[in-house]
């Protein structure tokens, strides 16, 4: 399924999980660190509510996904630490929903333990550089522009930002000169868009138009508990997520998403499909063969007159 580029705002304790490298072989890949190639991983989170939607990619390599863990799991066993110590329930998991609005496993955390938690979270993307790559659509939006996305507008988003994703990462990072032999496996948190999301894949990976179809290997579904950097990568979704939501509103940027921008070891790119994109993407979507229409809608698990 081909993707379409148009003009668009650029913004920019071992218990906790399975560490990478012993996850590496069920992938397929013999090499974890770099040598002859590297594998780059991508682990996607989305954030999300009734109006907005964001699918946000976090990629590294090999051998920088076993310090980003140690440090990650580091920082949680501290924490954990600190908040037994003063008998205090303590949390099994980084949740960035749950952790800015202070609920569930953050009940009871003062604003001051939230923000100074943050700096830490933002001081492992300091010592450790990521690239991200992010796409955000509002969804009553894409219902009105595209109606036929009406039965299921976030199925349909998962799908079409997926395509953007690995267009994406393709054009901005395997493109590069010094990564002309890598290869990446993408990760993404266990869904009930599992399926979907592996059918889009596959479409990108069968599509001769796409350049860099082959440099992609994998896609994976996994459970935060078995996998931290999901956790890291549901911070960067939910970052992008407000950021998407505070743009809308005209709200001044987040001080944790500007700590991130403000960092030299932080590079990528996130993107908002707005109303005109999406009116655009409809020409597009109008001018598709009936086959290839279908195959979208089904894909997106959306029931048209045609694919009854």
């Amino acid at each position: 399924m081909p993707v379409i580029e148009a003009p668009i705002d650029i913004l920019a304790d071992r218990s906790y999980s399975v560490p990478v490298r012993e996850l590496w072989s069920s992938f397929g890949h013999r090499t974890f660190d770099r040598n002859l190639f590297m594998v780059l991983t991508g682990y996607i989170d989305e954030g999300f509510n009734d109006e907005w939607f964001t699918l946000s990619c976090l990629v590294g390599w090999g051998s920088q996904w076993t310090w980003i863990e140690l440090a990650f799991q580091n920082l949680l066993d501290k924490t954990n630490a600190a908040l037994q110590a003063q008998g205090r329930a303590t949390i099994s998991r980084y949740h960035a929903t749950d952790c800015s609005n202070k609920k569930r496993e953050f009940r009871g955390w003062s604003d001051a333990e939230q923000i100074e938690f943050t700096k830490k979270i933002v001081e492992i993307f300091r010592k450790h550089p990521l690239a991200i790559v992010a796409f955000s659509l509002n969804l009553k939006e894409l219902v009105e522009e595209i109606p036929e996305t009406k039965p299921n507008p976030q199925g349909f988003a998962y799908v079409l930002l997926l395509y953007h994703l690995m267009f994406e990462i393709g054009t901005l990072i395997l493109s590069r000169p010094e990564y002309v032999k890598d290869k990446i496996a993408l990760i993404h948190e266990r869904s009930d868009h599992d399926s979907a999301l592996l059918e889009a894949f596959n479409q990108m990976k069968d599509d001769d138009t796409f350049q860099y179809r082959d440099r992609f290997t994998t896609i994976a579904s996994m459970g935060w508990e078995d996998c931290i950097p999901l956790q890291l990568a549901d911070f960067l979704a939910y970052e992008n997520f407000k950021e998407a939501q505070g743009k809308a509103a005209n709200r001044s940027r987040r001080k944790s998403l500007q700590a991130l921008l403000d960092l030299t070891s932080f590079a990528g790119r996130a993107k908002q499909l707005g109303r005109d994109w999406m009116q655009q993407y409809k020409k597009v979507f109008d001018e598709m063969d009936e086959s290839a229409k279908q195959l979208l809608l089904t894909t997106a698990r959306i029931r048209s007159k045609n694919n009854a």
